[in-house]
């Protein structure tokens, strides 16, 4: 069963919510790309089975090359630059409604995450990255002494 949320709504995603500090995935949008004027933010679903978190990010229209995927100090950046699709000599659009330019999305991953095995692929302008779970148990029991 399939189930559509917004999880910023619900606070698991809200790094002011205690929630954050053991599972989260913040989403934050680079400030220095936000000014410029060809900005643009894809959709992001984030799904959870038992075995992975799964990413899709919706960017069709995008190659392969276009897109750079970085992990460093628990960060996961995904980036790039959709260009204009269609340039013809002697035209002029009378609308448009395709965003172009960069974009940036930062999740901050939570601890179980198997680090050594990301992986990523694309699809029809669907691009899904694969967080597999590791053994790291999200919350540590403390016994009082």
């Amino acid at each position: 069963k399939t189930t559509k949320f917004k999880p910023a709504q619900l606070g698991f995603f809200n790094p002011n919510s205690f929630d954050h500090m053991f599972n989260s995935f913040f989403d934050g949008i680079d400030t220095s790309l936000k000014k410029q004027e060809n900005f643009f933010s894809p959709s992001v679903d984030i799904l959870e089975n038992e075995k992975s978190f799964e990413l899709y990010l919706s960017i069709p229209g995008m190659e392969k090359k276009d897109i750079n995927i970085e992990f460093k100090n628990d960060e996961l950046m995904v980036s790039g630059e959709r260009k204009v699709a269609v340039e013809e000599e002697n035209s002029k659009y009378h609308l448009s409604e395709i965003r172009v330019g960069k974009f940036s999305r930062k999740f901050y991953l939570p601890e179980n995450i198997d680090r050594d095995n990301l992986s990523a692929e694309m699809n029809n302008g669907m691009l899904k990255i694969s967080l597999p779970k590791g053994e790291k148990e999200l919350v540590k029991m403390i016994k009082i002494k």
